[in-house]
């Protein structure tokens, strides 16, 4: 046995004492799990004690609890980072786009607006997950676009 699974059958725990701290840990009560498998109160009570049931539930609970989180924070920075790459590459094109715009000095379209709001708010969804740095520096780009865009505004205004 490991010390990291304390849940798992000790060298020293029989196997009957064993299935009731497996029934304990489904139903988290030593007259329950008497009941449950018709043994006396004082064995199932003596067993609990003997073989630490309750220190072991309890790091049984922290060890499917980080699991369970780990799983989610990894599904979420793969979604996460999805998120990010396909809002850069619309934002690079849209980057090249308003070049174009800005050379030949007219406003960028309603589908060009739209695509940038909706590349803006891709990067914002997922910065609210994201580190401090790579937030940063994305929000920096975003910045730059607008004020290129409003200075092309600016430009093209009698």
């Amino acid at each position: 046995m490991t010390d990291q699974y304390v849940w798992v059958r000790r060298e020293k725990e029989s196997p009957q004492a064993y299935a009731a701290f497996r029934e304990y840990m489904n139903l988290r009560s030593t007259n329950k799990v008497a009941e449950s498998l018709k043994r006396s109160t004082a064995l199932i009570h003596r067993w609990c004690t003997q073989h630490d049931w309750v220190a072991r539930t309890v790091a049984y609970d922290q060890f499917m609890a980080r699991a369970e989180t780990d799983g989610h924070a990894n599904q979420l920075a793969s979604v996460r980072e999805k998120h990010i790459d396909l809002a850069d590459k619309l934002l690079d094109h849209l980057g090249d786009r308003l070049e174009d715009f800005i050379t030949e000095r007219v406003d960028p379209t309603v589908r060009w607006t739209q695509a940038f709001t909706a590349a803006v708010k891709a990067q914002q969804g997922a910065f609210l997950m994201k580190d401090q740095d790579r937030t940063s520096e994305l929000l920096t780009t975003a910045t730059e676009l607008l004020a290129r865009l409003d200075d092309a505004e600016k430009k093209g205004s009698p």
